[in-house]
């Protein structure tokens, strides 16, 4: 596809996901769903990964286990 395609993919993809953090924010209790944002870096892990082939380094893996662990805390402790 063209760049403008992506960019306009791109575009859309991004304004669903910030209408989908404002409705969690707006549902849910901000202490439980703001920490959660910080999974983009994950994502982006895995995106590079599957796109480009990266294979992550160790401090990305240990910071990727970092938030995944925090982030299993956060949802025990508040339930």
């Amino acid at each position: 596809l063209s760049a403008s395609i992506w960019l306009i993919v791109n575009g859309l993809l991004n304004a669903g996901a910030h209408f989908l953090m404002i409705e969690a924010l707006r549902l849910g209790a901000a202490g439980l769903v703001s920490p959660f944002r910080y999974t983009a870096i994950l994502w982006a892990t895995v995106a590079g990964f599957l796109v480009w082939q990266e294979v992550p380094d160790v401090m990305t893996m240990i910071g990727a286990a970092m938030l995944v662990v925090s982030g299993v805390l956060i949802v025990r402790r508040g339930s």
